[in-house]
């Protein structure tokens, strides 16, 4: 995985969006596009261009592999990176949109938990101070 990207669980997947966008494509290409997007995400960042471990997920020959692979970055749904990987941008997008989130996410958990102890702390000092404890006691 890479630095400081999170790892997703689940993302968000438009159907509709899906559909007419991957209407052109043959069912090969839907479904190497559909894993190879499934890797990227539960990676949290592009993929290395691995023809040897990427084929045996996709489940194919590697010279399949790379029809697929020219296929699909020819028509814009993956990109190479600079350094080699393999990403989609939309993808990216995501990923980063998602790391803003858990950002966000994470500093109200710690806000709300220092809430917490603080309300915890001003109602401990008010019990042990109220009026009640000092008539009720027995003597």
């Amino acid at each position: 995985m890479a630095k400081n990207q999170p790892r997703q669980f689940y993302h968000r997947r438009f159907h509709q969006r899906q559909l007419v966008k991957c209407a052109p494509l043959t069912l090969e290409e839907r479904g190497a596009l559909a894993t190879i997007l499934d890797l990227i995400y539960d990676q949290g960042d592009a993929i290395e261009r691995d023809e040897r471990w990427l084929s045996n997920q996709l489940g194919c020959s590697t010279r399949k592999l790379r029809t697929l692979l020219i296929a699909l970055t020819e028509r814009g749904f993956l990109y190479i990176t600079a350094l080699g990987q393999i990403s989609c941008r939309e993808a990216e997008a995501e990923i980063a949109e998602v790391a803003k989130m858990q950002v966000h996410w994470r500093q109200a958990a710690i806000q709300r938990e220092a809430a917490k102890r603080a309300f915890k702390g001003i109602t401990a000092k008010a019990r042990d101070c109220s009026p009640t404890s000092f008539t009720n006691r027995r003597r």
